[in-house]
């Protein structure tokens, strides 16, 4: 049982101390960026397309850490001195709209699935007044939607 296994014996060597200050930064710029779009209102399912912070680069794994957390499309960075400062571009293209309205339809089932007690791995028939068509697969594959139909109102059916 783990419950009875001895933790492992610490070893020094074995501490990378750059990447350790690296993630402190990658975690400090992803809660800069949180703290900003929820001071604009922009909920983090809604792609953006950029944003800017004054700081220096970030390596390139973790940069792609950022934007995933931050469901940013890309990051620019200005070294400066002085406070870390985030500037988000919050204009939205109809590419940046249609993909937040995708993932904001793979919450609603992913709730729906919930309410109904589906299995993980259980599809299900989805039917929605409308969606952004270029991301149909995208939404069947994240939801385990078999059949994504157009109907009058949201319905989700157990197969």
């Amino acid at each position: 049982s783990i419950h009875l296994t001895d933790w492992p014996k610490f070893e020094a060597a074995l501490i990378n101390q750059s990447l350790e200050t690296d993630m402190l930064k990658v975690r400090d710029l992803v809660e800069k960026i949180h703290s900003r779009r929820k001071a604009l209102n922009l909920p983090v399912r809604q792609p953006l397309a950029a944003a800017t912070v004054s700081t220096k680069p970030v390596a390139p794994p973790l940069l792609h850490l950022i934007l995933e957390e931050t469901n940013l499309k890309s990051l620019r960075f200005i070294p400066k001195a002085g406070d870390l400062t985030v500037k988000l571009d919050t204009r939205l293209t109809p590419a940046l709209k249609a993909e937040g309205e995708a993932r904001e339809i793979i919450r609603m089932i992913q709730a729906a699935r919930k309410t109904a007690a589906t299995g993980l791995s259980e599809t299900v028939d989805v039917e929605l007044p409308a969606w952004p068509r270029d991301y149909t697969d995208y939404i069947k594959k994240q939801a385990l939607v078999r059949d994504l139909k157009t109907g009058p109102t949201f319905k989700l059916t157990r197969l």
